[in-house]
């Protein structure tokens, strides 16, 4: 359900932004593309940026666990400690772009 949202919410941001979004997207495209926006608009520096990619990266993998090693599939589920440092990881970054722009991203 993280994966969904995440895809529904960074979609919502970057059409805020007046960007299009595919419909084949992929999260870590979506995010990455949102970071980009928040670095040129100058709402994060350098080191948020860089911290932000690296959890964009996190992202890149969150598809492929949550169709090879999730609940969501027929799989061999991750490990408790795994599966919840992905999702913490996830969610922090969505956390992030809340504090940077609540009533962009509340709604």
């Amino acid at each position: 359900r993280l994966h969904t949202y995440a895809m529904k919410k960074f979609a919502d941001l970057l059409e805020r932004d007046g960007e299009t979004v595919g419909h084949g997207d992929a999260l870590h495209s979506r995010a990455g593309r949102y970071i980009n926006n928040l670095r040129r608009s100058g709402q994060i520096g350098e080191y948020s940026e860089k911290i932000a990619k690296s959890a964009v990266q996190v992202c890149e993998q969150f598809n492929h666990v949550r169709n090879k090693q999730s609940l969501a599939h027929d799989n061999t589920i991750l490990g408790v400690a795994e599966g919840r440092y992905v999702f913490e990881t996830v969610l922090s970054l969505l956390r992030f772009i809340k504090a940077l722009d609540e009533a962009k991203f509340g709604r």
